[in-house]
């Protein structure tokens, strides 16, 4: 299946994509319309310093950055965010979509009804404080009842898992290393049980408004596989390139792993394996629990066939520890 499938998905660089696993509440904003300014904004961030998108008290988080960097630039008294949905700690987003409600006084440098220009330049000054760790790709005034939560009818989620035996340092905050070779076919058999419209409670911890017994239920669109071969090889000292490491099935890379072919200064043999998972909406570490769990029958501590008894038990004990928080981004949202 294509990464964008419709005509309504777009490429991350572009204004109307976002996303998250965490749903977002509700905020409220100025009873007086005229006193508020909605933005619309797309960003992208590294969330390994953050802990996570939601405002915290106390907190290093995603949102109370750029309400920080909004109050300094534009001068706004009061500002609120929303996004199309939050993100746990540690996670990243390739394209996350937000608004943002200035309410706008005397001392506010930005007017009801901006120019584009102006725009650009509040944008600019945001990247400045921002950067490198956020970077907002998009500012724009918010359409009439844009609402960056409500509004999306879809998001979608990409998990990134380097296997084999030797750490990459240029993976480590964006994936799980997993040294085990995985097998492609158990991780799509276990996929397929997932797709449409469950109750999800194993996968989920339990919101603190729900009882155990309440059913948390999402409709999964699309959960999907790939691959990836990675050249794995170094200059060795008479200034030879060393041969390279082809994967071009699950058996081969389950081959290579196991008998790997004499390559002189490499240390280990990887490949990179992606999820991505299309939803209406995802409920707490739903996306890791269910990595957790696949990956778990990849490497054959749990067989394919228990997916299906998993989810129907509604009960988080049947799932699989969450996979760690580093190799999880949003990469699109739908509206």
């Amino acid at each position: 299946m294509p990464l964008w499938p419709g005509s309504n998905w777009f490429k991350p660089t572009q204004l109307e994509l976002g996303g998250s696993e965490v749903p977002e509440e509700e905020t409220s904003v100025s009873e007086d319309p005229e006193e508020v300014l909605r933005l619309k904004a797309t960003l992208s961030y590294d969330g390994t310093p953050y802990r996570g998108f939601a405002i915290q008290n106390g907190q290093h988080t995603v949102a109370g950055s750029i309400k920080a960097a909004l109050e300094k630039v534009t001068g706004a008294e009061e500002i609120e965010i929303v996004c199309a949905g939050r993100t746990d700690a540690g996670v990243h987003a390739s394209c996350q979509v937000i608004h943002v409600d200035l309410k706008l006084g005397d001392s506010t440098r930005i007017s009801l009804k901006p120019e584009a220009e102006s725009l650009v330049k509040v944008r600019n000054s945001l990247n400045k404080l921002l950067g490198p760790s956020i970077a907002v790709s998009a500012l724009e005034v918010a359409g009439d009842g844009f609402n960056a939560r409500f509004s999306a009818k879809a998001r979608r989620y990409r998990y990134t898992i380097l296997n084999g035996e030797v750490p990459d340092p240029f993976l480590a905050s964006t994936s799980w290393l997993v040294k085990h070779p995985l097998a492609l076919h158990a991780l799509e058999t276990a996929t397929y049980p997932l797709i449409g419209e469950h109750d999800f409670r194993s996968f989920c911890r339990r919101p603190p408004d729900k009882g155990p017994c309440d059913p948390i239920i999402r409709r999964v669109i699309s959960a999907e596989w790939s691959i990836h071969s990675r050249e794995d090889y170094c200059i060795s000292g008479d200034g030879q390139k060393t041969s390279r490491l082809e994967i071009r099935s699950e058996n081969s890379w389950s081959d290579a792993l196991n008998n790997p072919p004499g390559l002189r200064g490499t240390t280990g043999r990887s490949a990179i394996f992606t999820f991505e998972i299309e939803a209406s909406s995802f409920c707490h570490q739903m996306v890791r629990s269910i990595v957790g769990t696949l990956v778990d029958m990849g490497v054959g501590r749990r067989k394919p066939s228990e997916m299906r008894g998993i989810i129907d038990a509604h009960d988080r004990a049947y799932a699989s520890s969450p996979a760690p928080a580093s190799g999880l981004s949003l990469i699109a949202v739908r509206y």
